[in-house]
């Protein structure tokens, strides 16, 4: 019949993608409860993934990334700050110890 041949000929034809039961594993691992994993209804049935089920913990994650970018965004340039101050403030001593040497 005409399902079997494209199965067939699907079948063939190399995908990319994740696997589930790894996909299932990291999940339980982190206790996330990710229903994107469809298990096998019988031996022959195989696992599947529901890809659209993995946008957003996806887009949660890049939010959270994204916050983190900003706060160490935000960290770097007060250090940034700092090391600009010290470079005075080094500077400034400098002077003095020379005012120092030449009394």
């Amino acid at each position: 019949d005409n399902f079997s041949s494209k199965r067939a000929k699907n079948e063939k034809i190399v995908h990319t993608g994740f696997i589930a039961q790894e996909v299932e594993q990291a999940a339980n691992e982190i206790g996330y409860s990710f229903d994107g994993v469809h298990h096998p209804a019988n031996e022959k049935d195989p696992y599947s993934l529901a890809y659209a089920e993995f946008v957003v913990p996806l887009v949660k994650a890049v939010q959270e990334q994204q916050e983190e970018i900003e706060t160490l965004k935000t960290e770097n340039n007060q250090l940034k700050q700092q090391v600009s101050q010290m470079k005075d403030m080094q500077q400034r001593l400098e002077k003095l110890e020379k005012l120092i040497e030449n009394k």
